[in-house]
């Protein structure tokens, strides 16, 4: 089972900026808060198959991205044995400015704990409470954070929900 949602808004700021600054994972940190820190490990410039170090305050993933599309389409996924969560970030040239949908995909049924639940009535029922944990807690959080990206690719600076003040990298 795959719980999903997307979201999308509206960025004052050109099409090869915006994907300039989304296609560099390094980058999440800067207006994802609970985002301690992302690290290229691959060598190379950054592209499809490029591999991130993704540290939050409780866990550590690694992140692959598994479509790179300049200037319209970036698309990552955790990495084994972290969920199998996939998010992209679709953009679109509108007069100027730039529409970012951002998408967002986890499949539960590889959820560890998960694989040793037999199919039926009481695993969906686990999964039913994961999914409305997710639809009302992790949704609301990630729109927070998404409209924080916004913020700073409109003005150049944000400031966080945990009160830390980020700035757009040099030459961007």
């Amino acid at each position: 089972m795959v719980i999903a949602f997307d979201l999308s808004q509206r960025v004052a700021c050109s099409i090869d900026r915006t994907f300039s600054f989304l296609s560099n994972l390094a980058n999440m940190p800067r207006w994802n808060y609970f985002i301690q820190s992302v690290t290229q490990v691959s060598q190379g410039t950054v592209g499809k198959g490029t591999v991130f170090k993704q540290k939050r305050p409780s866990d550590l993933f690694y992140v692959k991205i598994v479509e790179f599309n300049p200037p319209n389409k970036i698309m990552a996924q955790l990495q084994p044995p972290g969920p199998d969560l996939l998010y992209s970030f679709t953009l679109t040239s509108l007069e100027g400015q730039t529409e970012v949908l951002y998408s967002w995909r986890l499949n539960v049924e590889h959820y560890s704990i998960l694989k040793y639940v037999p199919r039926g009535s009481f695993k969906n029922w686990i999964i039913s409470i994961i999914e409305k944990q997710i639809l009302t807690k992790t949704k609301p959080a990630v729109a927070q954070n998404f409209y924080k990206l916004k913020t700073l690719l409109e003005t150049g600076q944000v400031i966080l929900q945990d009160g830390r003040t980020m700035t757009l990298p040099d030459g961007l």
